[in-house]
């Protein structure tokens, strides 16, 4: 319950809610399930306060861990004293605990581990006793020992004395509170790397770090890119990084906790031994340290904010608007190779794939109009969709001339197609099949459901963040693959359509339990209901609770398995339909509850609520929605809009044009827009809105469709800068 109270203080929940969901999670229940069926428990948390308070509680654990690691060792060694292992056990983060341990820390020896070993150890505590007159009393305790090098002595009693000044765990936490919140991080060119790049790409390399040759940023404020930037400009040897706190105020604490009381009454050579103990301590031991440790704190704030804009983008294109369901011409366009064609039908199987030549060097064009319209009709094709890379915008516009509007003809993001085709997953279903046309497939495919496409691949492989190779990886695939489990899970899917990819997010199942639903479907046949599941080897009780409500089996015994209720709440809804007279079926038909002449919940609510049912409003408003709308996507609706048919590359661009753009991706300084041009253009944060913009993904978001005005062209760097018009702003422009 101690561990629940913490974590409740720092997540902003009660200790009861806490305790719930920590509970409940070393119950083994996903995020996923805690958030859409334990609403009761955890007053209606959603998954990313849920994940807030695992990850805090996570952090208190490792505090604990760490915590009595040290007192153990410490402890070990004889030095534990009571007022230490108070302190210790008081510590409130793994900082305070570090500062508190250093003293006691086993390391490579250093300046101060060999003037001990020479027995200097008693000098240095008879200097730190006579704070007037350190040199006579090292003179005096020389003397006494026989000592001729005194000089020496006075060096090593010197390093002795700067360690435990840089050891002092209360001046570390005053300095440390002077460096987070009063430094600045600066950055310079190392000039002499500058001066001999090397090859000609090392130089164009360099220059891309020009904005940081003599930069300067107050820490608290300096965003998460700038951050990667100048850190990256640091690991290539180009970059010279710092912290630079207000040096008076370093000083002001170093000799007013650092040294002994009475220090200031020395004079003369005294004073001098001081100062030089309090600048060596400072300058060869703190500052270094608490500079590394500014910049792991830096890592990790550039880091998360990177990782949770990467999220966000992975979470836009999972849940962007899927097609309607129809057969579908998937293109993947090219010039000297021909474009890999393939049709699919209204679920994604394949059916024919062809190349064909539309574009250079071939422009075989009578040939290219004669298989669309073969394959539109045999086929019944509602739409084509054609990749957004290379000769993309060119094969659009011929295929568009040969249908003549008849059927939408869409470009289709294919980042991460290619490494869909060469996937094992793609092997394992086109064994036969030439990489190139499955990389057609599954641009086909994200058209027609891109949720069920896009997690076949792994989502660090889209591209859509901002320095994605610099964060910590593993940092990034957790929050990703978290994302990706939770974006399946609002969503749900067919059992009886779903491949071992998408079902292995399902809460409750893995890949292993997912490849088995899959086996036991091909062999035994649909499932009926979703009891069935209980059938699956590897599937007990505990996964089939985790994992029932997020299932679907449209067209079942039980009209309630296509919706998003859970079946533990079957039984409400048996009173429910006693209560009303009517049949589930009927009451899905006619639009939930509120449709009927008397709407059974309040007399449910009176006859229940003072029961130990378990069951509260958030289960009856899930329940009515439910109910109201069975089997709701809860994606947008697909809306069709084009790019400009004028541009198709860079030269057809101006200053001043007003064109459609499609959002690709979105970053803490701005938001990339791709406008059919092979290119993306920039709108820079200040450039989104008309007011001030601190998160872009509040804007828009990745898949949306924005107006913007090309402010600037660079075609030797290939640079579009754009400000995005508002609707009223747009509609008004010349």
């Amino acid at each position: 319950m101690v561990l629940s109270k913490q974590t409740g203080e720092a997540a902003g929940v009660s200790s009861k809610t806490a305790d719930a969901v920590l509970t409940l999670l070393s119950e083994g229940a996903t995020i996923p399930f805690i958030a859409r069926y334990r609403k009761e428990l955890t007053g209606g948390l959603d998954e990313t306060q849920i994940m807030k308070i695992r990850d805090t509680a996570e952090e208190l654990k490792a505090l604990h861990h760490r915590r009595d690691y040290i007192i153990k060792t410490i402890e070990a060694q004889g030095k534990l004293s009571p007022a230490l292992k108070q302190a210790i056990q008081q510590a409130q983060t793994l900082m305070d605990l570090e500062d508190l341990y250093l003293p006691f820390k086993k390391g490579r020896q250093t300046r101060a581990d060999r003037a001990r070993e020479k027995g200097l150890g008693p000098a240095a505590e008879a200097a730190w006793g006579n704070p007037e007159s350190p040199l006579g009393a090292i003179r005096g305790w020389a003397k006494m020992h026989g000592l001729q090098e005194v000089q020496e002595t006075v060096g090593g009693v010197q390093d002795i004395l700067a360690e435990g000044c840089a050891q002092n765990h209360l001046l570390r936490s005053a300095l440390r509170e002077v460096f987070n919140k009063k430094s600045h991080l600066t950055s310079t060119c190392i000039k002499a790397r500058l001066e001999k790049p090397g090859s000609p790409a090392l130089l164009s390399e360099y220059q891309k770090f020009k904005d940081y040759y003599d930069w300067k940023e107050g820490i608290t404020a300096v965003p998460g890119h700038r951050i990667h930037a100048v850190f990256r400009g640091m690991s290539l040897g180009i970059l010279r990084v710092k912290v630079e706190p207000p040096e008076d105020e370093v000083f002001n604490l170093m000799e007013a906790s650092g040294l002994p009381m009475g220090w200031k009454k020395s004079r003369g050579e005294d004073r001098q031994f001081w100062e030089q103990i309090y600048l060596d301590s400072y300058k060869r031991l703190l500052f270094p340290s608490l500079q590394n440790e500014i910049f792991q704190q830096l890592k990790q704030k550039a880091d998360a904010q990177s990782v949770e804009l990467f999220a966000g983008n992975i979470r836009s294109m999972l849940l962007a608007p899927p097609f309607r369901r129809t057969p579908v011409l998937a293109v993947d366009p090219g010039f000297r190779t021909g474009c890999k064609a393939v049709v699919l039908d209204a679920d994604g199987r394949l059916l024919h794939w062809q190349t064909i030549f539309p574009t250079e060097p071939k422009n075989d064009l009578r040939g290219t109009r004669e298989f669309i319209e073969t394959v539109v009709e045999e086929h019944g094709i509602g739409c084509v969709a054609v990749g957004n890379g290379t000769a993309g915008r060119e094969t659009e516009q011929i295929i568009r001339d040969v249908l003549q509007n008849s059927i939408p003809v869409l470009l289709v993001d294919e980042r991460g197609a290619s490494v869909y085709s060469a996937s094992e997953s793609a092997r394992r279903e086109f064994p036969d099949l030439d990489v190139t046309y499955r990389g057609a497939v599954s641009i086909g495919r994200r058209l027609q459901d891109p949720l069920n496409e896009l997690v076949k691949i792994h989502p660090w492989a889209m591209g859509v963040g901002q320095y994605q190779h610099d964060v910590d990886q593993a940092l990034l695939q957790k929050r990703l693959g978290e994302e990706v489990e939770l974006c399946v899970n609002a969503v749900g899917v067919d059992i009886n359509r779903a491949g071992t990819e998408i079902l292995s997010y399902i809460s409750g199942l893995t890949q292993k339990t997912a490849q088995a639903v899959v086996e036991h479907r091909s062999t035994q046949g649909p499932f009926t209901h979703r009891r069935e599941l209980l059938k699956v080897p590897g599937v007990g009780e505990k996964a089939f609770q985790q994992a029932a409500g997020f299932l679907r089996t449209p067209g079942g015994h039980n009209p309630l398995d296509a919706t998003g209720i859970h079946p533990e709440m079957y039984g409400v809804i048996e009173d429910l339909e006693k209560i009303s007279g009517t049949s589930v079926a009927d009451i899905m038909d006619q639009g939930g509850f509120s449709c009927l002449p008397h709407n059974p919940l309040e007399t449910w609510k009176k006859k229940w609520f003072s029961s130990q049912s378990g069951f509260g409003l958030p289960t009856l408003t899930l329940i009515e929605q439910e109910l109201a709308h069975p089997g709701r996507d809860p994606r947008p609706e697909f809306e069709i809009q084009d790019f400009d048919p004028r541009v198709h590359s860079l030269e057809d661009l101006e200053e001043g044009q007003i064109l459609p753009g499609k959002v690709t991706n979105i970053t803490s300084f701005g938001v990339f827009v791709d406008l059919g041009v092979h290119q993306d253009g920039l709108i820079h944060i200040s450039k989104l809105d008309t007011g001030f913009v601190r998160d872009p993904a509040a804007v828009v978001a990745p898949g949306e469709w924005v107006t913007v005005r090309i402010l600037g062209l660079d075609l030797q760097r290939k640079r579009i800068s754009l400000e995005r018009l508002i609707p009223s702003k747009g509609k008004s422009s010349p």
